[in-house]
């Protein structure tokens, strides 16, 4: 059977999202405008099935070969025309019909890397105004020679400039808050990775240590996982790499939705309570602990340096109205954790 390859209407219909969720630009674009086009386009040529291309469909057509082929893909062979049908098995019907299935397969390769490569074009020119690329117009070609990877080369060559604004509000970006209650974590460790990208090869980077804090303090803020981020800060620096930490808190995130779910109700929401108490009282704890070691530290000096101190008469005054023994404790400090430890046994109680 003939098999007829889609054509760019076609390809266009079968998109994931409609090209319409892009807006056009009007006027010069940024890097900021071209990595939306680009995202959105991505995201097309990989659901665009090949038999070359595998789960990655026709992405390569839009990535630097080298970088395509990093990814562990064969290099991606564009098929060639291949023209009318030659029988070099003149008196074998069988190996005839075999040499036509061979070049219907090859004719659709042909038809539909050519019609994927029209649609990839026709969508980028369709977001910015023909002065951006102009330089690339043949003067007989038209634009029928240039490849979507030349289109979007010559565009982020001359537009593409990430600015020191760009790459500061990407890094706010990473440490905005999150909610951490969803089904999962994902979107969270996307949105941190694509920011990490966002910023390589760029003058301010984003190493992998830094996208560990930012991504520990996103989670710890949402309030659900602290007893977690205390046992990954506990973990030897050696156990803390980026992989590492995305499997350790999916796990707990695993685990906290479990529990949720059997708890649920009232007890799953006094739970969230209960360990952000538990978080004020250890933190306050080790507040207080601090305020006691430096009280102890001074009451230490300034009983040294009365005791070694040679009283003089005219220092007989000063030296009276000071206490031998100096008490700095933080009662008030122990009150404020009495009353957030009954708090939490109360919640306790609901929950029980």
């Amino acid at each position: 059977m003939y098999r007829i390859p889609p054509t760019v209407d076609a390809l266009r219909a079968s998109l994931p999202k409609s090209e319409a969720t892009i807006e056009r630009v009007h006027g010069i674009p940024d890097r900021l405008d071209l990595d939306r086009i680009n995202d959105f386009l991505n995201d097309a040529l990989t659901s665009f099935d090949s038999v070359k291309g595998g789960d990655m469909g026709h992405a390569a057509f839009n990535m630097d070969p080298v970088d395509y082929q990093a990814l562990g893909y064969k290099k991606f062979i564009l098929e060639p025309d291949p023209g009318e049908l030659q029988h070099t098995q003149q008196w074998n019907p069988n190996l005839r019909e075999d040499e036509r299935l061979r070049h219907n397969q090859k004719e659709y390769t042909y038809e539909l890397e050519k019609n994927v490569q029209t649609f990839g074009k026709q969508f980028v020119m369709s977001k910015l105004p023909e002065t951006t690329y102009l330089g690339l117009r043949h003067v007989q070609f038209k634009y029928r020679k240039v490849t979507i990877y030349d289109l979007n080369q010559h565009l982020i060559m001359a537009y593409g400039e990430k600015t020191a604004e760009m790459l500061l509000n990407n890094e706010s970006t990473m440490q905005e808050p999150y909610d951490c209650s969803g089904a999962s974590l994902a979107n969270l460790f996307y949105r941190q990775n694509v920011c990490q990208l966002f910023a390589v090869n760029e003058t301010i980077e984003i190493p992998d240590g830094r996208w560990i804090a930012w991504t520990l303090k996103v989670i710890k803020d949402s309030g659900l996982f602290y007893k977690s981020c205390k046992k990954w800060e506990a973990q030897p620096a050696a156990f803390k790499t980026k992989a590492m930490f995305i499997t350790e808190f999916n796990k707990y995130h695993k685990e906290y939705i479990k529990k949720r779910n059997t708890e649920g109700g009232i007890s799953s929401a006094s739970s969230v309570q209960v360990e952000a108490l538990q978080r004020q009282v250890t933190e306050q704890a080790e507040a207080t602990a601090e305020q006691r070691r430096t009280s102890q530290v001074q009451t230490a000096k300034i009983n040294e340096i009365i005791d070694s101190q040679t009283i003089r008469d005219d220092q007989a005054s000063l030296a009276g109205s000071i206490p031998r023994n100096i008490n700095t404790t933080a009662t008030a400090q122990d009150d404020k954790i009495s009353r957030l430890e009954t708090m939490m046994e109360g919640l306790m109680g609901q929950i029980q």
